[in-house]
């Protein structure tokens, strides 16, 4: 036997429940109840794929009981009935109780009908989503771990043949210690993709919620530090211009992350001929310190305008001599999704490529 919606029907007039029963009980598994407070202890026990509730009953309103019933019956699609002149009543249940549809009384078999329907539809469609989202959320996960194993065990092997090499470094000399100078390199670029790796692996939700508030600046100059003796060794100099008067407070490993990839992409992409390699950062907060503007330039190599639309993509290069992985870009532009962070890129192709981050004050709600 075909499994049928379950419908209930709330309503103090019994002839209306009588009708309606009569009306739909072909199409629907129909369940009528004259008081609302009974109503209510039924949603408690006993799942409906749609309630129509009328609006002016003694015990409680039509708005007051579907409030009422909002946890135990969230997947319902709900419809409320009500008189031609409330108007104000219909927004209130559309705001406040997220009604599907209200209809006018007294209703039309044909018309109330189409109205069950789609919200038979729109049932169907709610579950299948909610069925995508939860295999979705399963398939991340499962991708997440695969990551983070995967970095991890990319890393200790690593670890190892680098040893390894500083050993044989010592021991070799002439042309094969250029050799040896390679597979360095080569071991680095492999590093460098572990890593980003095991970034990717961590932009689950708890990425998201589980890190605590820092001041902008303070994570800016902590990004910095990391980055320290690889500035000094290739002379690059760096002018913070903080212009915060107050705190900006932003969740710090999602800022820490987006920071470390672009100091990154700057350190990487020096021209080794400038004579003063620079990287500024600017921090301008809005009026209402709601929002942040972090904008980071550097004098490196640019990105020519061809591959201006491809700079977020993943492992792409902009040039030939890129020694990354095309990680970068991406990993930033994931995490300024996920916290709906605006980010605009630029480059004259030459010497000038400036980030803009357009960051919210994780304290103030907009």
């Amino acid at each position: 036997m075909e499994n049928r919606f379950k419908l209930l029907y709330v309503d103090d007039e019994v002839d209306n429940l009588s009708v309606f029963k009569a009306a739909f009980s072909k199409e629907f598994d129909v369940v009528t109840m004259e008081s609302p407070l009974e109503a209510k202890e039924l949603c408690d026990k006993v799942k409906f794929e749609i309630i129509v509730v009328d609006q002016r009953m003694p015990e409680l309103t039509g708005i007051e009981f579907l409030n009422q019933i909002r946890d135990s019956q969230k997947e319902s699609v709900k419809i409320l009935l009500t008189g031609y002149s409330e108007y104000q009543v219909a927004i209130d249940a559309i705001n406040k109780c997220k009604v599907f549809y209200y209809c006018t009384k007294p209703w039309k078999k044909n018309d109330l009908k189409i109205v069950l329907l789609k919200a038979m539809d729109f049932f169907e469609l709610n579950r299948n989503n909610q069925y995508l989202v939860e295999k979705l959320t399963v398939t991340l996960k499962e991708l997440e771990v695969f990551l983070y194993r995967a970095s991890h065990d990319l890393r200790s092997p690593i670890t190892t043949q680098i040893g390894l090499l500083k050993l044989l470094q010592e021991e070799v000399v002439g042309n094969a210690r250029n050799y040896l100078d390679k597979i360095e390199e080569t071991i680095f670029k492999l590093e460098q993709t572990a890593e980003k790796i095991s970034e990717l692996s961590r932009m689950g939700y708890d990425f998201l919620s589980g890190n605590l508030s820092v001041n902008v600046s303070d994570i800016v100059k902590d990004v910095l530090t990391e980055y320290d003796d690889q500035l000094r060794s290739q002379r690059i100099e760096v002018a913070l211009n903080d212009q915060t008067k107050l705190e900006f407070l932003v969740q710090r490993e999602p800022m820490m992350t987006v920071l470390r990839q672009i100091i990154d992409n700057a350190v990487q992409f020096v021209r080794p001929q400038e004579l003063n390699k620079r990287i500024e950062i600017d921090l301008t907060p809005n009026s209402e310190n709601t929002q942040i503007n972090i904008r980071i330039s550097d004098n490196g190599s640019g990105i020519e305008q061809r591959h201006m639309d491809r700079i977020f993509d993943p492992f792409f290069r902009g040039t030939a001599l890129s020694k990354g992985n095309g990680l970068g870009l991406y990993i930033v532009k994931k995490v300024c999704d996920l916290l709906k962070w605006d980010i605009s890129f630029y480059s004259n192709g030459e010497d000038r490529t400036v980030v803009n981050i357009l960051a919210t004050n994780s304290t103030v709600l907009l």
